[in-house]
C-alpha cells in the first residue's frame, strides 16, 4: 500500500502530523469467491477501512502579567491534537447496516479515551525503563 500526504501549493508538510490507512485484505488469493475460514461454522467475514490524520494544532501564544512580570507561553505548551477519521465498514452477520452505522460513531468516541490512556501508559514505562 502506498501513502503520499498531499499539501497546497506553497504548504510545507510538517512532521507534526501523519496519516494512518487501514484496508481489509482477504485471508485468500486464489480465485475462490469466498474466504475458507467463511465456510466455517458460525464464521462471520467482516470488512473495515479508515482513513486517519493525526496531528498537532498549535494554541495562539498568550502573554500573561503576573506580579510584575510578563510570561509568555509558547505554542508548544498549550498544544492540541486533533484527530479525524473517515471510516467504512460492516459486520456482516445478523446485525442490519444501519443499527450498525447508528453504533459505530459512540464505541469509537470511547475508545479514543482508551488508546490516549495506553499511549500515556507507554510513554511512562518507556521513561521508566529509560530513566
Amino acid at each position: 500500500m502506498t501513502c503520499s500526504l498531499v499539501t497546497s501549493p506553497g504548504e510545507k508538510p510538517t512532521p507534526e502530523e501523519f496519516l494512518v490507512i487501514s484496508v481489509t485484505i482477504p485471508d485468500y488469493f486464489t480465485a475462490l469467491s469466498v474466504s475458507p475460514k467463511q465456510t466455517q461454522d458460525d464464521t462471520v467475514i467482516a470488512s473495515y477501512a479508515s482513513i486517519e490524520r493525526i496531528r498537532k494544532i498549535p494554541s495562539p501564544v498568550t502573554t500573561t502579567p503576573s506580579e510584575g512580570n510578563t510570561t509568555t507561553s509558547t505554542a508548544a505548551d498549550h498544544q492540541k491534537i486533533e484527530w479525524l477519521m473517515a471510516l467504512t465498514s460492516n459486520a456482516g452477520g445478523m446485525l442490519p447496516q444501519w443499527v450498525q452505522n447508528l453504533a459505530v460513531p459512540g464505541q469509537i468516541a470511547k475508545d479514543v479515551p482508551l488508546f490516549l490512556g495506553w499511549i500515556a501508559k507507554e510513554r511512562e514505562e518507556e521513561s521508566y525503563v529509560r530513566g
